[in-house]
């Protein structure tokens, strides 16, 4: 029996549930290697990149981590997200940036954890460095290679696909650090952040003399 989708036409319905399944595994990463996780992101990858030849059908697709930062949506490129896990404490440093709250340990490597809120100028930050040792963070960690640093989520992380095409410029109100960072905004209202200038900006870069 023949399909009734029109030829070239993009499965949404496919589409939704391949990305259930990505969802489904994201609390599932923090059990897997490092080599494992990365793995499987790369997978789920190109399986979603798999659109019609046609290139009236529809438009590029970027799938995105969206994650809350004092009542906004940010959405991130995946390709830049190695996994999301729970940690039980972060432990501050003296001596670092504001925007570092301090690190945590990823089976046995030392991570940097970022303060978006502080690093974006956003509201007061809701993580109180005097507390943040007892409080377990959800935390979604950016890399390629190797995990680079780690950023808290104020609330719970999904992941969805955003057309390119339907990304709208950035609201000429942003000022500072987040405009250096936004790429765009959808009509929802969700900023689209560039995930290749946040790995390469020289205060996300971290290393064994950091503090």
């Amino acid at each position: 029996m023949k399909s009734s989708q029109p030829r070239g036409s993009f499965d949404w319905d496919d589409a939704k549930a391949r990305l259930q399944k990505l969802a489904d595994l994201i609390d599932q990463r923090e059990q897997l290697l490092p080599e494992q996780a990365k793995a499987l992101m790369d997978r789920r990858a190109k399986e979603l990149a798999c659109v019609p030849s046609d290139p009236d059908a529809i438009s590029e697709v970027v799938e995105v981590l969206v994650l809350s930062l004092a009542g906004e949506r940010f959405a991130i490129p995946t390709r830049s997200i190695r996994e999301v896990f729970q940690a039980p404490f972060v432990t501050p440093v003296p001596g670092t940036p504001d925007y570092l709250l301090g690190v945590a340990n990823l089976r046995g490597e030392v991570l940097a954890v970022v303060d978006f809120h502080q690093l974006f100028g956003l509201s007061e930050t809701p993580f109180k460095t005097h507390a943040i040792e007892s409080i377990p963070m959800r935390l979604v960690v950016f890399g390629h290679e190797r995990a680079e640093f780690a950023a808290p989520s104020d609330e719970g992380t999904e992941v969805t696909t955003l057309q390119v095409a339907e990304i709208l410029d950035p609201d000429g109100s942003l000022v500072g650090v987040l405009r250096d960072f936004a790429r765009g905004v959808t009509k929802e209202g969700v900023m689209v952040l560039d995930d290749e200038l946040l790995m390469n900006d020289a205060r996300l870069i971290f290393d064994d003399s950091t503090g």
